[in-house]
C-alpha cells in the first residue's frame, strides 16, 4: 500500500497536479501575449529580446510612451523568459551618441511593450509599442505602434492580422 501512495504522489507531481489545481494550465491572456510577443519579435531569427515590463494603454491610436503601469514582475519575466529575452525598460536600453545621433538599444535588438489583451471568444487583441534597430550599422532605432488581431486555433494563439497606427 505505501508503494502503491508513493507511485499516486510522484504521479500528480509529475503531471503538475497539486492541490487540485494544475501547475501548468496557462492563463489565456498569458498565452495571448506570447504569441503576440513573438510574433512581434522574431525569436526564431536570432533576435536579441527585450519585454518592456510597463503596460501599453489600448486606445483606437496609441501613441509610443503611453503606458497605464506595470505588468507584475512575475508575468513580465516568464513572458521573457520563454522568448529567451530579458526584461527591460525601453528607456533604459535606448543609447545615443551626441552629435550626428545615432542610437542603439544597447544589449537588444528588439525591445517590445504589450497592452493587457482584450479576448473575446476566440479572439483577442493586443497593442504594442516595438522598437527595433535598423539601419547598415544598426546605428538607428524605430519605434511603431501596432494593434494585432489574434485567433485561437487548436494549435494555440497566433496572429491573423497587424495594423500599424504609427512609426517613427
Amino acid at each position: 500500500m505505501p508503494r502503491l501512495l508513493a507511485h499516486i504522489a510522484i504521479a500528480l507531481t509529475t503531471s503538475g497536479w497539486i492541490g487540485g489545481a494544475s501547475l501548468h494550465a496557462q492563463d489565456p491572456a498569458d498565452e495571448v501575449l506570447f504569441a503576440a510577443a513573438r510574433d512581434l519579435t522574431g525569436p526564431e531569427r536570432g533576435n536579441r529580446i527585450g519585454i518592456d515590463p510597463r503596460e501599453v494603454k489600448r486606445v483606437q491610436f496609441p501613441g509610443s510612451g503611453v503606458y497605464v503601469g506595470l505588468r507584475a514582475r512575475e508575468r513580465t519575466r516568464a513572458l521573457a523568459e520563454r522568448l529567451g529575452g530579458q526584461v527591460v525598460s525601453r528607456d533604459t536600453a535606448v543609447r545615443c551618441d551626441p552629435g550626428p545621433p545615432q542610437c542603439t538599444l544597447g544589449n537588444f535588438d528588439v525591445v517590445v511593450a504589450l497592452s493587457e489583451p482584450v479576448i473575446s471568444g476566440d479572439t483577442a487583441t493586443v497593442h504594442a509599442t516595438v522598437s527595433s534597430v535598423y539601419g547598415p550599422k544598426a546605428d538607428r532605432v524605430g519605434t511603431r505602434d501596432v494593434v494585432l488581431t489574434l485567433i485561437r486555433s487548436v494549435s494555440g494563439w497566433r496572429v491573423l492580422a497587424e495594423r500599424i497606427t504609427r512609426i517613427t
